[in-house]
C-alpha cells in the first residue's frame, strides 16, 4: 500500500471517529461519568494505544516517550485549592 492510501487511510478513520464522538458522550454521560472522566478515559486509551503502535514500529522511541511520561507524573501534583491561591 502507498504512503497516499495509508495517509487516506487515516484520514478517514480519524472522520470516523470524531463523528462517534457525540454518540460515545451520550452513553457515558447516561453511566454518570462526568466531563474530566471521559477525557481521562480517552487520554488513557491513547497513551495505550501510542504505546503498544511505538513498540511494534520504534522501540527506541517508546523508551524516550516512556521516560518523559514518567518524568512527568512525577512531579509533585498541586495542593487542594491551589487555584485559590495567589
Amino acid at each position: 500500500m502507498g504512503r497516499t492510501k495509508i495517509a487516506l487511510t487515516f484520514v478517514i478513520l480519524a472522520a470516523c471517529m470524531w463523528g462517534t464522538v457525540g454518540v460515545t458522550v451520550k452513553v457515558l454521560s447516561g453511566f454518570g461519568l462526568t466531563a474530566i472522566q471521559m477525557v481521562v478515559g480517552r487520554l488513557a486509551v491513547a497513551a495505550v494505544l501510542m504505546g503498544v503502535f511505538l513498540l511494534i514500529t520504534d522501540k527506541s522511541k517508546f523508551k524516550i516517550i516512556f521516560a518523559i511520561g514518567i518524568l512527568n507524573t512525577s512531579q509533585k501534583a498541586p495542593k487542594k485549592g491551589y487555584e485559590n491561591e495567589r
